[in-house]
């Protein structure tokens, strides 16, 4: 198990600055150390993108801003945790349980998206609201808010889904079924203890807290730049959303 301190979390002011996240040391604590935390779950050895920006995502929320981060398979660990996500073979929000690899698993980002989500996805469609409407200081029911979040789903998250549920970006002459602007998905592979290096959990453990702060670099730079480019981007008849959630960018003003 490791323990990971979150980082404040960032506030952009006009313009959006570049964020600098403080990232804190990783230690391991005692198992006869008593509980004091909120706790966050996913697995151990070999990580991807999707639970790494998933665990970033989460500690960007009021409830789990100053989370433990617990990596195990052991459902003896997992079991009593606030919240586990990508392992598990569960999902049920109401238990805060947020895996995608069980059978059966077809959920969608709503909003006219198909793509199966990922942990990442799953994670970012029940709190990513709240992680908006925190950056850009705005209500939760802000109309530009509801614009971003759609933005960032599109633009940025769906591309995180759909590579890890092994979904193409394109079925034959067809139109692409997501965006793809960045190969976060491989970068973060990459990030892995190569197989002739130092496998302990350690080192595994240092190199997901890098995971995380790669992907929660880059999400942090696509919410920035979507959310100050209303015009281009932010217009929710071009994210594939249904005609009731249509807001005009005079909304942002």
């Amino acid at each position: 198990m490791l323990k990971l301190a979150r980082s404040p979390l960032l506030c952009f002011s006009r313009g959006f600055a570049r964020p600098h996240a403080r990232v804190m040391s990783v230690r391991s604590p005692s198992t006869t150390t008593k509980r004091k935390m909120v706790q966050i779950g996913t697995h151990n050895g070999t990580f991807h993108c999707d639970e790494a920006l998933g665990c970033y995502l989460l500690q960007k929320t009021d409830r789990f801003k100053d989370s433990e981060l617990v990596r195990s398979r052991d459902q003896e660990v997992l079991k009593d945790l606030d919240i586990v996500i990508d392992v598990g073979g569960v999902y049920d929000p109401k238990l805060e349980r947020y895996d995608h690899h069980q059978r059966g698993f077809t959920e969608v980002f709503g909003h006219g998206f198909v793509t199966k989500l990922s942990s990442a996805g799953l994670v970012y469609k029940h709190y990513g609201k709240e992680i908006v409407a925190a950056a850009l200081g705005q209500p939760l029911d802000s109309p530009a808010v509801e614009i971003t979040w759609l933005a960032v789903y599109k633009y940025f998250m769906e591309a995180v889904d759909g590579i890890d549920n092994g979904i193409n970006q394109y079925e034959s002459d067809k139109p692409a079924r997501y965006v793809s602007n960045t190969n976060l998905s491989s970068r973060v592979g990459n990030l892995n203890p190569p197989w002739n290096g130092d496998q302990s959990e350690e080192a595994s453990n240092a190199q997901f807290q890098k995971a995380m702060q790669l992907t929660g670099h880059e999400f942090t730079e696509a919410l920035e730049y979507y959310s100050s480019h209303p015009s281009q981007y932010m217009c929710p008849c071009q994210l594939k959303t249904k005609p009731h959630v249509c807001l005009t960018n005079s909304a942002l003003s």
